[in-house]
């Protein structure tokens, strides 16, 4: 309701679209209607960190909104997603004189820094599998889908790699321990 009350319309955007990129101050925000947004950086030795995941009903990105600041990181579609595009000047105004949409935010926002704060709490840790155990964890309160026999969650190897800061080898090897003694 709120992009189509600004104006916006529905857009289909293909997985690896890459929204916006470091540097740029962007004039266009995004409210995910459906898909996967990611939010990453790529470090000085050419590796990829995953820095949030943005789901539907999330709106692309605060700073740029609020603050009109340059992004620092990569956004890219992670899955196919439709999105709707609004102008940032269009959302700034909204938080300004919607209140409900400003609670809204912080409400969401208030979640997503209890996750950073565990995610940060477990990278600050030696300990790999912990630091998987978070992510893991992260991802099912996200995104699991809940079941009978427990939560659901779909996530590959390499992502989970991306997400810990940990090699893809290193990441196999504790989720095959950590399945094994599961059992």
């Amino acid at each position: 309701a709120l992009g189509t009350s600004l104006g916006a319309s529905q857009k289909p955007y293909k997985k690896g679209v890459v929204l916006v990129r470091p540097g740029t101050t962007p004039t266009t925000s995004y409210i995910i209607v459906e898909g996967v947004i990611k939010q990453y950086d790529i470090r000085e030795n050419g590796t990829v960190m995953t820095l949030n995941l943005y789901k539907p009903g999330s709106i692309l990105a605060l700073p740029w909104i609020l603050n009109n600041t340059p992004a620092d990181s990569f956004f890219e579609c992670a899955s196919d997603c439709i999105l709707m595009p609004v102008a940032t000047n269009l959302l700034h105004d909204a938080f300004r004189t919607n209140h409900e949409l400003t609670l809204a935010t912080l409400s969401r926002i208030s979640r997503g820094m209890e996750g950073l704060l565990h995610r940060l709490s477990a990278h600050s840790s030696n300990d790999a599998a912990y630091r998987i155990i978070t992510e893991l964890s992260i991802e099912a309160a996200r995104f699991g889908i809940h079941q009978e026999q427990g939560t659901f969650v779909s996530i590959t190897p390499s992502e989970l790699a991306l997400r810990t800061g940990l090699s893809r080898e290193t990441v196999s090897r504790h989720v095959s321990h950590l399945v094994a003694s599961s059992q």
